[in-house]
């Protein structure tokens, strides 16, 4: 399985404290999703077409449960929502200090 149930539990568990902490729904939501929504979505155009329906059907859960919990907005699109790969290249092509940036900017041009 691509993200184990423990992972997704420590994610979960980040965020509470956090929310505990007083830290804005907002800034909660950011924190959500530079860091669980992007770990789970790492490098998923290479690996999404080799998953298992039980593999995506897991990751959907953890989202849903995410977004449950109130640490991402209840709008957030799917993760096989193809609106989440344009993101992720997003941040690519605008963050001028991801790691990957000059390999998609090299792509591109």
């Amino acid at each position: 399985m691509l993200v184990s149930h423990r992972s997704g539990e420590s994610s979960i568990n980040v965020l509470r404290m956090f929310m505990s902490h007083s830290l804005q729904r907002k800034q909660l939501q950011l924190v959500a999703k530079m860091t669980t929504i992007a770990s789970l979505l790492y490098a998923s155009p290479a690996w999404w077409g080799y998953t298992y329906a039980a593999d995506r059907s897991r990751l959907e859960r953890l989202v849903a449960r995410v977004k449950r919990g109130g640490y991402l907005p209840a709008d957030h699109p799917s993760i096989d929502n193809p609106a989440m790969t344009a993101d992720l290249y997003k941040s690519l092509i605008h963050n001028p200090y991801h790691v990957l940036r000059r390999f998609v900017l090299e792509k591109v041009t």
